[in-house]
């Protein structure tokens, strides 16, 4: 981070939903499911501002997190 000011921040929102399907989006699976981020793939994760993210607790986006790891795991052996 260029902004040390703000790891408190990215900290805190790091659990939230929504910055949660930014990383399902951004990264690419691994053999077994497993979600990997590269360098280049973490720097585009969106990390909304703490007023912004109180406003996106929405149903839409845990469906979203839902779905992007039902893709990633559609050819994972059972």
């Amino acid at each position: 981070m260029r902004d040390k000011s703000r790891i408190d921040h990215v900290l805190q929102a790091w659990d939230s939903p929504f910055v949660t399907l930014s990383c399902e989006i951004e990264g690419h699976a691994l053999g077994g499911g497993m979600l990997k981020l590269e360098p280049g793939e973490a720097g585009r994760i969106l990390v909304p501002s703490a007023r912004l993210l109180r406003t996106l607790d929405d149903p839409a986006i845990t469906d979203a997190i839902t779905t992007m790891r039902a893709w990633r795991h559609w050819n994972v052996p059972s």
